[in-house]
């Protein structure tokens, strides 16, 4: 499998892709357990881990309005619309904008495997915290499915330079980074057996709370770290192709809830 790539984006109008590490993690579905009459199933370590995690605070929050949401039905809720410029030869390179009670990120087909193009951003009234529960649907529309050239990201802690991020390859491949503006880690990396393939939606809750950090898919646990390098900065979306096709990521159903630290 080739590599993802990530930038974290200091213009909203100019989005680029700088390549990481590589998705080269176990598949921890890759051997299932059978029960027998006589002996119980091992609990997958990161269910537990996740499971301890986010329960409590997914409970809490159950119990409150979101401090933000959008349905994406009107246009008038502030996420960038129009066309993206790559600032190095001034040609469109994708677009984003509202269709249908969704928001949708078009990323262009790439010209080489090393060029990386991006299309990204997020309203000046999403609400901005350190610690936070985010609740959103999102689906590959357009994308060479089985494929791992292309992602959608979720952004947070985006200091502009540096940052954490979540993405998801057309193969079924999540995972967990950090940039520091110099380099990439991986935190995470695996294949979660709830993600649904191909244009299906999946429902993603990204629970953070100090240093841990943990992503659920269709509510099941995803991926799971814990890091204590950057403790703010703004949450964003993306979507970033170096595949010749092009790729069409849609949002839709977002809610945040802020967390105390």
């Amino acid at each position: 499998m080739s590599i993802l790539r990530l930038f974290c984006p200091v213009i909203v109008a100019v989005v680029l892709c700088l390549p990481i590490a590589g998705c080269n993690g176990g598949d921890p579905n890759s051997e299932e357990l059978v029960p027998t009459s006589t002996a119980t199933p091992t609990p997958d370590p990161l269910d537990t881990q996740v499971r301890d995690f986010t329960d409590p605070i997914l409970q809490e929050v159950s119990s409150r309005a979101a401090d933000y949401t959008d349905d994406f039905s009107s246009p008038e809720t502030g996420w960038p619309i129009g066309e993206f410029v790559d600032h190095r030869t001034g040609l469109v390179h994708g677009e984003s904008g509202y269709d249908q009670g969704e928001y949708f990120f078009l990323v262009r087909g790439s010209d080489s495997a090393d060029e990386f193009l991006g299309v990204g951003g997020v309203s000046e009234a999403v609400p901005q915290p350190s610690s936070f529960v985010m609740r959103i649907d999102v689906r590959f529309v357009q994308a060479e499915f089985g494929g791992s050239d292309q992602t959608w990201q979720v952004f947070f802690r985006d200091s502009g330079a540096t940052c954490y991020v979540i993405m998801v390859t057309p193969d079924g491949h999540m995972s967990l980074n950090k940039n520091d503006g110099a380099s990439i880690t991986n935190i995470d990396v695996r294949k979660p057996a709830a993600l649904r393939h191909g244009a299906e939606v999946n429902s993603i809750q990204v629970v953070v709370h100090g240093e841990r950090m943990a992503v659920l898919v269709n509510g099941e646990p995803g991926v799971y770290g814990t890091d204590s390098t950057y403790n703010a900065g703004r949450l964003r979306l993306n979507a970033c192709n170096s595949a010749p096709t092009a790729l069409r990521v849609q949002w839709d159903n977002v809610a945040i809830w802020n967390l105390a630290d």
